[in-house]
């Protein structure tokens, strides 16, 4: 009924066609052009739009089984947290903290002395004697294959809490 009432207002009142086409003209033109349209479609959605979509997810999946499986790609992932829990998870039995940033960005240029990301970590405070600020964190297995580098102690580790948490069913 809306279609009707589209035609009899575009009819009826003589709205000219180039600032409101009536909608059996506009079917005239889906018909006429149909050939021209389906070709512009495959081209755009089915070669472009979907290869793209497939594509993206392909290499987003293979990264995230890399990440998993290699443990020199998990060794960077501790001053990623906070970029983690930035990104919005749909699931709700996923529990997630966010984490906010303070203090500066390191100069890529120019690095701090000692622990490059000591200008912005929240837990500097615990290590001692400026550690931080003097000597680059060794590497350290906090878990299995996953490897960290910093200086803080083990019991301040193993006290934090997880960025993101699957609840229990």
């Amino acid at each position: 009924w809306l279609l009707y009432l589209w035609e009899v207002v575009v009819v009826g009142f003589g709205i000219p066609q180039i600032l409101l086409p009536a909608p059996h003209q506009i079917f005239d033109q889906l018909v006429q052009h149909a050939g021209m349209l389906w070709s512009d479609f495959r081209q755009t959605f089915l070669k472009a739009v979907l290869a793209g979509w497939a594509l993206g997810s392909a290499l987003g999946f293979v990264t995230a089984v890399l990440i998993d499986r290699s443990p020199l790609l998990q060794r960077g992932l501790m001053p990623l947290g906070s970029l983690i829990s930035a990104v919005p998870i749909a699931d709700t039995s996923v529990e997630k903290t966010h984490i906010v940033l303070e203090g500066d960005v390191p100069s890529a240029v120019n690095p701090p002395p000692g622990c490059p990301f000591q200008t912005r970590c929240r837990w500097k405070e615990k290590v001692e004697d400026g550690l931080c600020e003097r000597d680059v964190p060794p590497v350290r297995e906090i878990a299995n294959e996953h490897v960290i580098k910093c200086h803080l102690a083990d019991a301040d580790l193993s006290s934090m809490e997880p960025v993101i948490k699957i609840a229990a069913e």
